[in-house]
């Protein structure tokens, strides 16, 4: 009885996967539709739905991270492509793209440490002046 179970819950769940593939390939097709149009936000929902739904590849994290650097959104377009060189390293188009969004980033810590020196010449000069 218990095995009678088990091959029913193995099919079941077989056919359940099969499912989930068939939309994730309909979603990552909308997808290059949605890339090719210029509407990157729903090429970014469409991207999150199949990652969302367990799968995951250099090309879909790249994909990705081509859609949010087309609506600036660097900081995210860095996290994807960083997602797909672990998964390709020697990915060339990855690696381009990655160090590309790099440049559009400024380091906050850049700016804090300025801030901090400034204020540090402020109090001395406070200190000086008693």
């Amino acid at each position: 009885m218990n095995k009678k179970i088990f091959f029913v819950v193995c099919i079941f769940l077989s056919f359940s996967w099969i499912s989930k593939a068939e939309d994730s390939k309909k979603i990552a097709d909308s997808a290059v539709v949605y890339y090719s149009q210029n509407k990157f936000d729903k090429t970014i929902a469409c991207y999150e739905k199949i990652l969302s739904n367990g799968y995951e590849s250099p090309e879909i994290y790249f994909n990705a991270g081509n859609a949010y650097y087309k609506t600036k959104q660097y900081t995210k377009a860095i996290l994807y492509y960083e997602k797909a060189k672990l998964l390709a390293p020697s990915d060339e188009d990855i690696n381009f793209n990655l160090e590309l969004s790099k440049k559009f980033v400024v380091d906050k810590i850049d700016v804090l440490l300025i801030n901090l020196q400034v204020l540090c010449h402020l109090i001395r000069g406070l200190f000086l002046a008693l």
